[in-house]
């Protein structure tokens, strides 16, 4: 990842499941992140971005919705609500 030489850079490590950002070889930013579990894995990569959309709109994937949520929902009606 240093091989790029960048003065700004982000590493997300997913077992950890954070981020960090560096300017200067400083971390800078220090944040907690969603990362996938064994069966959801996480895709690794590296890349460079010249953007980022914070607070991307994203809606449910029936996948998820229908493997993940509605069992929970069978269990405890009032999941939603929790």
């Amino acid at each position: 990842m240093h091989h790029f030489r960048f003065k700004k850079f982000i590493v997300v490590n997913i077992a950890a499941a954070e981020l960090n950002y560096y300017d200067a070889d400083s971390l800078q930013l220090n944040m907690r992140v969603v990362a996938g579990k064994s069966s959801t894995r996480t895709p690794r990569f590296t890349v460079y971005c010249d953007q980022i959309i914070l607070y991307p709109y994203w809606n449910v994937p029936r996948s998820i919705a229908v493997n993940e949520i509605l069992p929970f929902t069978k269990i405890i009606p009032q999941y939603w609500a929790l």
